[in-house]
């Protein structure tokens, strides 16, 4: 992972749409390794960085919400899971992805 991702981050920045996007997805892969340390702590940076660059709407965004509920979901911290999966469904007009 290191090493990519520094040649992704220094080509396009740290906050770059794709960046955050690519540390999404490689988070819920980790998460479906187990390695949930790991997966938590990459996920909500980027999630954190999401919530302040993206519309509350926006696609990438709910997905990323919704990998870190399964995040949760998995480590059985259920009720943050449900809060977030009711945030979105307040707050987002589409069906939620699975």
């Amino acid at each position: 992972r290191r090493s990519s991702d520094l040649i992704l981050q220094q080509a396009l920045g740290t906050n770059d749409p794709q960046v955050l996007v690519a540390h999404i997805e490689l988070a819920d892969l980790w998460r479906v390794e187990r390695r949930y340390t790991d997966s938590e702590r990459l996920g909500r940076d980027a999630l954190a960085a999401m919530q302040k660059g993206f519309e509350p709407q926006d696609a990438r965004l709910i997905h990323a919400l919704v990998c870190h509920a399964r995040l949760l979901a998995e480590t059985n911290r259920n009720a943050e899971a449900a809060e977030i999966l009711r945030r979105i469904s307040v707050e987002s007009p589409e069906p939620l992805p699975r």
